[in-house]
């Protein structure tokens, strides 16, 4: 694993250039000039309120036909999380909240963007000892499996992609154990009732919360028809 900050920014390396005090460069489109051109670092926005602090290394290996890609900006924004760290989930919430009310510009369109993001730092490992794979995939009467990749940076080490009842799940493996279990939306509502019955187990079996850090949400098994509604 290794330790990699995300910002959040139309151009990201724009903020790199600023920090080693560097100037960006642009030619002019009529004498081939280069001009200076100074970046203001205030009026740098975030797209998101709150980023995972560390996000998996990557590699070059092949991606199987069934692969999950994804942003690395959405590495764990909803995510299942042991209920031992649930004063911990309250407490990262009340700084993402701080964030959206005291860093928030109205960008136009109705969309928000934010002058500071929220890192957050204290649940390193998600599922505090860990989910048996052979276990966890037996719980399932709907799932195929396949590689998790991360859309410009190659194939997730240890990651592993789930299609469960036309639901998206993905996780990291280590010795054979779910560490880390992520949900990345769906492509069909027409089992809902299966998935939504499953995941509840696995939830309740093995303590959990399902956590939308995006829209600071704490769910129980008793928020999930609700959260999960095709009519909201």
């Amino acid at each position: 694993m290794k330790k990699h900050i995300i910002i959040l920014v139309f151009l990201t390396t724009l903020l790199n250039l600023i920090r080693c005090n560097k100037k960006t460069e642009k030619k002019s489109s009529d004498n081939n000039r280069r001009e200076i051109q100074m970046i203001n670092p205030n009026d740098i926005l975030m797209t998101l309120p709150t980023i995972e602090n560390i996000i998996p290394e990557t590699n070059q290996d092949q991606k199987e036909t069934l692969n999950l890609e994804i942003l690395e900006d959405d590495w764990r924004q909803l995510e299942f999380i042991s209920r031992e760290f649930l004063e911990l989930i309250k407490k990262e919430i009340d700084s993402i909240n701080l964030i959206i009310k005291n860093e928030s510009v109205n960008v136009g369109d109705e969309m928000t963007a934010f002058k500071k993001l929220h890192v957050r730092t204290s649940i390193p490992k998600p599922l505090k000892n860990g989910i048996e794979w052979m276990e966890f995939e037996k719980e399932f009467s709907s799932i195929k499996t396949g590689t998790l990749s991360f859309n410009q940076y190659g194939r997730i080490n240890h990651g592993i992609y789930m299609e469960v009842s036309d639901f998206n799940l993905y996780a990291l493996l280590q010795d054979s154990k779910i560490t880390t279990l992520g949900f990345y939306g769906l492509s069909s509502w027409d089992k809902l009732d299966t998935f939504k019955t499953e995941i509840k187990k696995i939830m309740n079996q093995h303590n959990l919360v399902l956590v939308d850090w995006k829209a600071r949400m704490i769910l129980e098994t008793d928020g999930i028809d609700d959260y999960l509604n095709p009519n909201k």
